[in-house]
């Protein structure tokens, strides 16, 4: 009996895991005019309520790998999403030598592909600032989705000093 109940517990928490991991949704950018990517996960822990937790990585190259948490949310009385993020710099070659990172974006529901617009950095309370456009990539080929390339400030990364 008391395998019995340890096998039913075991078997409600893989189906509660698989039901949680079918929820998310996957999201990538580029940080154009930079070649940084940002790669997320976007989860929404209760339906009843418009708040998204997302989690994943900012990264260029092989200089640094960055993990980042936040929330992808409606603007408050708007269309727009606001992407917010938190990132552990833990490359102090960039981004001023500050560990602290907030990145915000400004993202329409009407650009093509959607959820593109304008995003800014910001390191070290003002120590560190950098600012320009998500562009929207294929998360497995990390291609941008519109039909136009986009630019780069010559292959330098957004936390370049």
């Amino acid at each position: 009996m008391k395998k019995a109940v340890l096998l039913f517990l075991a078997l409600v928490m893989l189906i509660g895991l698989t039901i949680q991991d079918s929820q998310a949704v996957q999201l990538c950018w580029q940080l154009s005019p930079f070649p940084d990517i940002i790669k997320v996960s976007v989860f929404q822990p209760d339906p009843l309520l418009p708040h998204k937790l997302v989690n994943g990585i900012w990264k260029f190259d092989d200089s640094y790998l960055i993990p980042v948490v936040g929330t992808f949310e409606k603007d408050l009385g708007g269309v727009n999403k606001r992407l917010s993020l938190h990132g552990t710099n833990n490359f102090l070659a960039g981004f001023g030598g500050f560990r602290d990172c907030i990145l915000d974006a400004t993202l329409s529901p009407t650009s093509t592909p959607k959820w593109e617009g304008p995003w800014a950095l910001d390191c070290g309370s003002g120590g560190f600032t950098n600012s320009g456009d998500l562009i929207r990539i294929n998360c497995l080929t990390l291609v941008p989705l519109s039909v136009t390339p986009k630019s780069t400030v010559n292959n330098k990364a957004a936390g370049a000093n």
